[in-house]
């Protein structure tokens, strides 16, 4: 791909105004979020248990739903900088969610971040075929940056633990980093996910499995928030993941049975969404051939494949027919 065409040109201006974020911090508590700028940051307070530390005594063990909504009616976005060259150092977050008396005991929480969505549009690009040498037109999904809709609420749960006779004490953070370029849209922009309609988890009867990598005999999970291929404990619904057909394709989106969150490619780090209208979040299961038990996952938005290379999970073209990127359910 080398230049962007007409299609991105007219996205960029339906934008009402563009401007450099600048970094806000609030004190907030369950009753009283953070508000800026149309971003609304809070938490809720789910569940509290005294819980014993080794030989510390006990503290108060929380579990919170952390959260930022879009409460404008115009969409947010981060740009990638310079123009249409797409930087890597825009940043996707929206909020960070600091804990400042929380102890850090293992498995918890000091520190909560939330970050936009992938913004992604059909653009005309310039390619060049392979088999002339000639340069062509295609049409494909491109991303321009990151972005939060209107009404949208993005949300996470944690495990904070904090000394027994407080409340956690919660600082909000919000566009933490500084250096990134947020705009607003204000017509709707189409980011191929309007016409999809997924079937939710909230139906009756919903299959939920564990996936299993062939070549490690590792289980995808998000215990530890990233998602990452290892050894479970077998009760662990951060280890069980229900495939959504997409209505009207052959997709599917995965969704976790405990952060319902979505195994997604928009954010290569974590590799999960909480969009799951993405195509950055749809996957095709490719049968492996010569075997009824192992499939493969292709994702729809970079025809990537899940792969776990025994340190970390990938999402990178095929390689031949390994078993790294080779799945089953379990």
């Amino acid at each position: 791909m080398n230049k962007l065409m007409t299609t991105i040109l007219l996205f960029v201006l339906v934008f009402s105004d563009v401007a450099y974020g600048q970094q806000q911090v609030f004190n907030i508590t369950d009753s009283i979020g953070a508000n800026a700028n149309g971003l609304y940051a809070g938490y809720k307070i789910v569940d509290f248990k005294q819980k014993e530390v080794s030989d510390k005594g006990n503290f108060g063990r929380y579990s919170i739903d952390f959260f930022v909504t879009n409460t404008a009616t115009e969409a947010k976005i981060i740009l990638y900088k310079d123009g249409f060259v797409f930087a890597s150092d825009a940043s996707p977050y929206l909020v960070r969610f600091d804990i400042t008396n929380a102890t850090g005991a293992r498995f918890t929480n000091k520190e909560v971040s939330l970050q936009a969505d992938a913004c992604t549009i059909l653009a005309n690009v310039d390619d060049k075929d392979c088999a002339s040498g000639k340069q062509v037109k295609s049409r494909r999904f491109v991303q321009i940056g990151y972005w939060i809709k209107p009404g949208q609420t993005i949300k996470t749960r944690a495990i904070v633990i904090v000394p027994l006779t407080e409340k956690p004490a919660v600082v909000a953070t919000l566009y933490p980093m500084v250096n990134s370029i947020i705009g607003s849209a204000s017509q709707n922009i189409n980011d191929n996910s309007t016409n999809y309609r997924i079937t939710p988890t909230e139906q009756p009867n919903v299959a939920f499995v564990k996936l299993k990598n062939a070549a490690m005999n590792g289980y995808l999970n998000n215990q530890k928030g990233p998602l990452a291929c290892g050894t479970i404990d077998q009760g662990w619904w951060s280890a069980q993941w229900s495939l959504l057909p997409v209505e009207g394709t052959d997709y599917v989106v995965i969704k976790n049975k405990w952060q319902e969150n979505f195994i997604s490619t928009a954010d290569r780090y974590n590799l999960l969404s909480t969009n799951g209208k993405s195509q950055l979040s749809m996957w095709m299961v490719e049968p492996v051939q010569g075997s009824d038990r192992y499939f493969r996952l292709r994702n729809i938005g970079d025809n990537s494949y899940l792969s776990f290379d025994g340190f970390k999970l990938l999402s990178t073209p095929m390689q031949g027919n390994s078993p790294s990127a080779q799945w089953e359910k379990e």
